[in-house]
């Protein structure tokens, strides 16, 4: 699995002017004080990216010498999982740390968006992983619809997310657990589908 993240993270790496646009973005939105929506909507977007960067070689069809590699599908399944979701979770973080140092008030509020963030990601994963796996080079079409109802919800800059998720407060338990079930629902159905494929 250690082999799958490096070569995931150094196809990444070479990516240096899509990195530079979202760091100049950061940059604009703080300046123009509009963190919070940097805080919901950049870890989304990566989201997308990543998971698309991340499946490039397995929807493109070059396929045939993949699986000769030392590693299993459910391997290389669980490690598509980890990378699309653990990178952009840390980015949440670093960005909303960013956030804070600046607006010191904002903490709970934050609070809330980093939750509603973090389960927005999970839940994107969820969908976009298997649709990748199912329809491959097709599937930036699935992607694409998946992504603007996404941006719909993360564009108001993270205030009406943060509303909502603050309503339901007390019952934060049991939505809490939605994006998970979701998750492993979405794992077990991405490991179904590659392990039916022939190459």
């Amino acid at each position: 699995m250690k082999g799958l993240l490096m070569m995931d993270w150094l196809t990444i790496k070479k990516m240096k002017q899509m990195l530079l646009i979202f760091v100049f973005l950061c940059l604009l939105y703080l300046v123009l004080d509009i963190g919070v929506f940097m805080v919901a909507f950049i870890p989304i977007v990566l989201t997308s990216i990543w998971i698309s960067v991340s499946l490039s070689e397995y929807s493109s069809g070059n396929t045939q010498f993949l699986f000769t590699l030392p590693f299993d599908r459910k391997t290389f399944v669980t490690e598509k999982y980890l990378f699309c979701i653990g990178s952009p979770l840390v980015l949440l973080m670093i960005l909303s740390g960013i956030y804070l140092a600046l607006k010191l008030d904002q903490g709970k509020d934050l609070l809330y968006l980093m939750g509603g963030t973090a389960a927005g990601i999970l839940l994107l994963a969820s969908l976009m992983v298997p649709l990748t796996i199912k329809y491959r080079k097709n599937a930036q079409n699935y992607r694409s619809i998946v992504m603007v109802i996404f941006i719909l919800i993360f564009a108001g800059g993270g205030q009406w997310l943060s509303g909502l998720v603050e309503k339901i407060a007390p019952y934060l338990v049991w939505f809490a657990a939605i994006p998970f079930i979701a998750l492993g629902f979405s794992w077990w159905i991405s490991l179904k589908l590659i392990t039916r494929e022939e190459f």
